[in-house]
């Protein structure tokens, strides 16, 4: 498995803010912005990340596609929500690498007892077979 490396939020560049801007046509209409992440994120990682939005924020208006990340909001709902977009973020990597670390500790355990099991099966069969009598 590869090495995740923590998602973030990729700046809009200056093309991506124009485009939005020329849509902009009244303050109280809603509008989508769509931010690249960092990478595609695993899909354990997007539900975690909905699950902490949601929590923050007590709205649906954000989702993760590929490696995009589209927030739906007003013009004044904006610079209030993104401080959660990216405590979500946080905390959907946080989450993830806790249950990364978890599952290779389980691995890794599940890997020592088969090896012990291996090892104590190899001495027993050694052993009985050192014990046989052939005369």
């Amino acid at each position: 498995m590869a090495e995740f490396k923590r998602i973030r939020i990729l700046p809009l560049d200056e093309k991506q803010k124009r485009a939005l801007v020329a849509k902009a046509d009244s303050l109280n209409k809603s509008y989508s912005v769509t931010f690249s992440l960092s990478a595609a994120p695993p899909a354990e990682w997007g539900k975690s990340f909905a699950v902490q939005w949601y929590k923050a924020t007590q709205n649906t208006k954000a989702q993760i596609s590929g490696s995009t990340l589209q927030l739906t909001a007003t013009i004044d709902e904006l610079n209030r929500l993104f401080p959660h977009l990216k405590s979500a973020v946080e905390a959907a990597n946080e989450k993830y690498l806790a249950q990364e670390r978890q599952k290779a500790e389980a691995a890794a355990e599940e890997q020592r007892q088969k090896d012990a099991e291996k090892h104590a099966a190899q001495t027993a069969l050694s052993s009985a077979l050192d014990r046989l009598d052939y005369s």
